[in-house]
């Protein structure tokens, strides 16, 4: 498998949700059946306003 291919995914949350400003903390886990996934370099989240 190469290593060289990048994915992105968009979703968008329906309603809305408005956060207030402050310190928040976002916790990304996979929910595969494999205790690692391979050539997972990065992940990463994005907020738009």
């Amino acid at each position: 498998m190469p290593m060289d291919d990048i994915y992105y995914s968009r979703i968008k949350i329906n309603p809305p949700v408005f956060l207030r400003p402050g310190p928040y903390r976002f916790v990304l886990q996979h929910a595969m059946k494999e205790e690692k996934l391979p050539y997972i370099l990065n992940v990463g989240i994005a907020l738009n306003q």
